[in-house]
C-alpha cells in the first residue's frame, strides 16, 4: 500500500506519492475504497481525478569492485542487492545511493572491513577491499594455516616440502592444498592432443581459485594464453591453441588465491 486516506475532507487536495523504490519495473495503481457502515444512510464518497506520472531521468552510474583475493566473495546493498565474487566485479546502471559492500570470510584471510559507499549520479564508484594475513615469521604464508597444519610458526625454509610430495609449504598455501597429504598438490594431468593445433589440459584445481595459462617456445619469453578461470570444482579442463609449426612448445600455469 502507497497510502492509506482515513480522515475527512471538504475539497479538493493534491497528492504526491513517490514510486521511485519501483523504478525500472512495471507499475500497476489501482484505487480502492471501503467503508464499514451499521446503518444505509447514503453517504459521500471519495473522488479522485487527474491523475498523472512524472517521470525524472536520473543518470545511473557503475561500481568497481576490486580486492586481492579470486576466492573472494562480497555482498552489495542498497538500492540494488546482489552477490559477486573474485578480484574484478562492475556492476553497471546502478541508481544513485547509498550502497553497503560487505565481504565474506576466506579460509585463512582476514577479511575487510564492509565499506559504504555513497554512490552520486553519473559517477563511477570504486570500491577496494583487500585481505590480509599475520606472518610473524615474514615467509609470505598466514600464521592460521601454518597453526592448523604444523600447530606452530614455520622455522624452517618456506621451501620445505614435509609431506614429499614436490610443492613446498609456500606453493601449497598459494595453492590452496595441504602439505601435510602428497596426494594433495598442485597436479597437471596427462593431456590430450585433440588434432594438430590443439591441446587438452586437466588439473586439479581449488574451488574459487584462479588459473591462467602462459606460453613459451623457448622458456625464456612467456605469453599468457588464457583469461584467469575460476575454478568451481576440484578439476578444471583448457584447452589450448598453439601453432604446429613450432618445434617447440611449453606452457606453465599461473594460480591466483
Amino acid at each position: 500500500m502507497l497510502k492509506d486516506y482515513s480522515y475527512k475532507t471538504f475539497s479538493w487536495e493534491q497528492e504526491e506519492i513517490d514510486i521511485s523504490q519501483y523504478a525500472g519495473k512495471v507499475v500497476w495503481i489501482g484505487w480502492y475504497y471501503g467503508m464499514f457502515s451499521m446503518d444505509d444512510v447514503p453517504r459521500p464518497g471519495w473522488l479522485i481525478d487527474d491523475v498523472s506520472i512524472e517521470l525524472t531521468n536520473i543518470p545511473y552510474s557503475t561500481m568497481i569492485i576490486s580486492n586481492n583475493l579470486s576466492q573472494a566473495e562480497f555482498t552489495v546493498s542498497g538500492p540494488l542487492t546482489t552477490n559477486g565474487t573474485g578480484t574484478y566485479f562492475v556492476l553497471t546502471n546502478l541508481l544513485p545511493g547509498v550502497y553497503i559492500v560487505s565481504f565474506n570470510p576466506v579460509k585463512w584471510y582476514d577479511s575487510p572491513p564492509p565499506s559504504t559507499n555513497n554512490v552520486e549520479p553519473n559517477a563511477v564508484q570504486i570500491v577496494i577491499g583487500n585481505y590480509s594475513f599475520p606472518d610473524a615469521n615474514k615467509n609470505g604464508i598466514s600464521d592460521y594455516w601454518e597453526n592448523y597444519y604444523f600447530g606452530r610458526l614455520l622455522q624452517e625454509s618456506d621451501n620445505a616440502d614435509p609431506d614429499g610430495d614436490g610443492a613446498p609449504n609456500l606453493v601449497e598455501f598459494l595453492a590452496g592444498t595441504d602439505p601435510t597429504n602428497k596426494l594433495s598438490r598442485p597436479l597437471l594431468l596427462t593431456p590430450h592432443l585433440l588434432s594438430e593445433t590443439k591441446l587438452r589440459l586437466n588439473f586439479l584445481s581449488s574451488p574459487g581459485y584462479s588459473y591462467r595459462f602462459w606460453h613459451s617456445e623457448n622458456l625464456v619469453d612467456w605469453h599468457p594464453v588464457s583469461d584467469y578461470l575460476r575454478a568451481v570444482s576440484t578439476q578444471l579442463t583448457y584447452d589450448l591453441i598453439f601453432s604446429p609449426g613450432n618445434s617447440l612448445n611449453f606452457w606453465r600455469l599461473e594460480i591466483k588465491p
